[in-house]
């Protein structure tokens, strides 16, 4: 589960020097197996279009797939999908003045967005 988490705080785009870098790195730690998946697509307004339920739903599969006595940490798969739960349903945003609530998808920039949308794009392969 580390390396899968490691991978999804990297960019998204980066050069060719910087790709050798990064897949080295991933061997050195251990992280490059003979099942390794890489996936290259893009979609417009991505964080914005995966359905909540589907993020959370993929999240818990990943969680249970690679965590030990249903924790991963010390917090329980339910306490995890309780925050990020919460997390997703409390976006707010300031638009000429006015507050709106965000009903559908994630955050655009959140780190927690970043990761369900990743996590949501493995799943739905």
């Amino acid at each position: 589960l580390i390396c899968f988490l490691i991978d999804l705080r990297t960019p998204t785009y980066i050069s060719r020097t910087a790709l050798i870098r990064q897949l080295e790195n991933y061997r050195n730690i251990d992280c490059l197996q003979s099942t390794t998946l890489f996936l290259i697509f893009d979609s417009t307004d991505l964080y914005t279009m995966i359905p909540r339920d589907g993020a959370l739903n993929a999240l818990a599969r990943l969680l249970n797939k690679y965590s030990k006595n249903r924790k991963n940490g010390n917090l329980s798969i339910e306490r995890i999908l309780q925050l990020a739960r919460m997390a997703l349903e409390a976006n707010y945003f300031a638009y000429t003045g006015n507050y709106y609530k965000q009903i559908r998808g994630g955050a655009m920039g959140s780190p927690l967005t970043m990761v369900l949308a990743n996590i949501y794009m493995l799943d739905w392969k």
